[in-house]
């Protein structure tokens, strides 16, 4: 099946389930949504800053064995989620679902050459973060977003961390250039 009937179809199912909605005052959100985003990314900022300082460590009383890096990798995520609600939510769509948040990205600016697959691509990425081999079967942010905060035994590395900031960064810088066009 062709990859735009594919997403059709999925977004017409999530319309039926009310999960993806037209919702006129929704619009009164996308900036708050993008300030949410951009609060988010700093914070994400501030977490590595800190994880990787011994000073900031030692005067948090921390040993130098502290890692933040799953802190990391949620604000981070919750960035992208964020000004992805601010770039729907200006064009008054609602979708506060993680799974249906691409393809509603995908439906609404992919199809209509606003915006370029590859950065529905990061956020997919990033929500899968826990096997770049299963990125097909976890559709869910949320999958990724427990497995990091609550798996004791996973190890979430700074490389990972470092990557979805950089991902991040490159995401909000996309999605406020859409945001910006569509709000003129």
């Amino acid at each position: 099946m062709d990859y735009n009937k594919e997403v059709t179809l999925k977004v017409k199912k999530y319309i039926d389930l009310e999960i993806i909605s037209e919702d006129k005052s929704r619009n009164k959100l996308a900036k708050n949504y993008l300030t949410k985003a951009r609060h988010n990314f700093l914070v994400s900022k501030f977490i590595e800053k800190g994880t990787d300082s011994k000073e900031v460590l030692e005067i948090l009383g921390f040993d130098d064995e502290f890692k933040a890096y799953d802190w990391i990798i949620n604000t981070s995520y919750y960035a992208m989620y964020m000004v992805a609600q601010a770039v729907l939510a200006s064009i008054n769509i609602k979708c506060e679902n993680h799974t249906a948040t691409p393809y509603a990205l995908e439906y609404y600016f992919v199809m209509k050459d606003k915006l370029e697959q590859e950065f529905v691509d990061l956020l997919r990425k990033n929500q899968d973060l826990i096997d770049k081999d299963d990125v097909d079967k976890l559709r869910s942010g949320k999958e990724t977003r427990i497995k990091a905060q609550y798996d004791v035994l996973e190890s979430m590395e700074k490389e990972m961390a470092s990557t979805i900031l950089e991902d991040t960064g490159k995401f909000i810088e996309r999605m406020e250039k859409l945001f910006e066009v569509i709000s003129k």
